[in-house]
């Protein structure tokens, strides 16, 4: 009877989390942006919800009014913590043929002074086909991972080669590659047979082939 117990303790406690959250109010919006040839080329979606008992409220959004940057973001305002704001954001630019992306994670609480650190760092140049990956470069006293290799894309194949692993101080030289391309022909798929429209003999031949496998007589063994 433990089990049943805690099963309904659980269930309480989630039929009080959303009392409270049907107690609260909530508000999406969607702002777009589009240039003179009416197409679209930024967004910004937003969803809040603000508990009406106090002053607590949750904002969720989405940005991209920023050239080249995608911005998520979740703003938790409560009396007990106040204000604290996370953002994941990704920035692309192109220099000299390097296209690079960077992605960091941008904290602030109340209004001090944001804090960005960079998780990721990655760039490849098209025509030499190299690239570099640094994961976890802009985190304090951890140490930064780095891949460094080749990559090639064609329109039917693509090939991926790391070449060296780093990690702080500490590298290692590697031979790890990937290679996929793209088949000539699609294989042949296998006739199927509609189950509904089998009749109660071939049913039962099905059931009598099953029962004799060695495989299912093998589990029942025991």
């Amino acid at each position: 009877m433990q089990s049943f117990d805690s099963i309904f303790a659980s269930e309480d406690a989630l039929n009080e989390l959303l009392a409270e959250f049907d107690e609260g109010s909530y508000e999406a919006t969607l702002t777009v942006l589009t240039d003179d040839r009416d197409v679209i080329e930024t967004a910004t979606v937003a969803f809040r919800y603000t508990d009406e008992g106090a002053a607590d409220s949750i904002e969720l959004s989405f940005d991209m009014s920023e050239e080249n940057t995608c911005k998520l973001s979740v703003a938790i305002d409560t009396e007990e913590t106040g204000l604290q704001s996370y953002a994941l954001v990704v920035k692309e630019k192109t220099t000299g043929g390097t296209k690079s992306t960077v992605l960091s994670l941008e904290v602030m609480q109340g209004i001090g002074t944001k804090v960005s650190l960079e998780l990721l760092n990655a760039t490849y140049n098209e025509t030499s086909g190299d690239f570099s990956v640094m994961l976890l470069r802009g985190i304090p006293d951890t140490d930064t991972v780095t891949l460094k290799g080749k990559m090639t894309v064609s329109e039917d194949a693509a090939s991926v080669s790391v070449t060296k692993l780093s990690i702080g101080d500490t590298s290692m030289t590697l031979d790890l590659r990937l290679g996929i391309s793209a088949v000539e022909s699609i294989p042949e798929i296998p006739a199927y047979t509609d189950v509904l429209s089998l009749t109660e003999s071939q049913m039962d031949a099905i059931g009598e082939a099953l029962m004799s496998h060695p495989l299912l007589s093998l589990l029942f063994s025991n």
